[in-house]
């Protein structure tokens, strides 16, 4: 059981020594994910308890190995890490993150099917609104946006331990690509949202140029001659992987 004390530390003994030690291994972050789903399941997680859940730490290369390459530092959440961190939402029902998205993705409803591991319709989801998920969610400044406004960053009074959106939007979009399940069907809006976002506002819409709407590469690659703010402001390593511009 999920313990949670009046401070709001858990005494849960996977999470207490997360909590106390500061680390956590794999076969401990496994632990605390059945353990999580299973309060879940049950209709036993509450708010507190979401509150008690460590915010999830990005992997990244060794520094080591980092020394010799121009590739992202940060890899990205595995799926447990992205679920744990999903769990963390306390699905407010007014929903003050999306007041701080630029174009107002509905979050609450991403993030609980990133909970619930319907990574398809999390993409889905942000794709209503959001053009390029995987480049948003790593080089969007959350922490003023959206985190800022989240109530589990705010509970804890840090804005850092806010639920990590941004990570869990380019989780559902790279693992859509290296899953090759393709890209949902975009809504009119989504592209009108894009441009306010900023991302890319001189991305023409890709069906409109006779380009596949249905490969993240061809229209992107097709589009690297245009003046795009993306292609002309962002070093390489932030569009590492399926998002990468050679």
């Amino acid at each position: 059981m999920l313990l949670v004390a009046t401070d709001g530390r858990s005494k849960s003994s996977v999470v207490g020594r997360i909590l106390r030690r500061g680390t956590v291994t794999n076969e401990e972050r496994k632990k605390l994910f059945d353990e999580l789903l299973a309060k879940k399941n049950s209709g036993g997680l509450k708010a507190k308890d979401r509150l008690a859940i460590p915010p999830q730490e990005i992997p990244e290369q060794d520094a080591t190995a980092r020394r010799g390459n121009v590739s992202e530092v940060a890899l990205g959440y595995t799926e447990e890490q992205a679920r744990i961190e999903a769990l963390r939402c306390l699905q407010c029902k007014n929903a003050p993150c999306v007041e701080g998205c630029p174009v107002r993705i509905r979050i609450r409803d991403f993030v609980g099917a990133v909970a619930e591991g319907d990574y398809r319709q999390a993409l889905e989801i942000i794709k209503e609104n959001s053009l390029l998920p995987a480049v948003c969610g790593r080089v969007c400044p959350q922490e003023v946006q959206c985190q800022e406004k989240c109530t589990v960053g705010l509970s804890l009074k840090d804005v850092s331990k806010a639920v990590s959106i941004g990570r869990l939007e380019r989780f559902v979009a790279d693992r859509d690509s290296s899953c090759g399940e393709g890209v949902p069907p975009l809504r009119d809006e989504a592209i009108l949202a894009s441009f306010f976002e900023g991302v890319s506002p001189s991305l023409p819409w890709p069906g409109s140029m006779g380009m596949d709407q249905t490969t993240p590469n061809s229209s992107l690659r097709s589009c690297h001659s245009l003046p795009s703010r993306m292609f002309c402001s962002m070093p390489p390593w932030k569009l590492s992987g399926p998002w990468a511009m050679t």
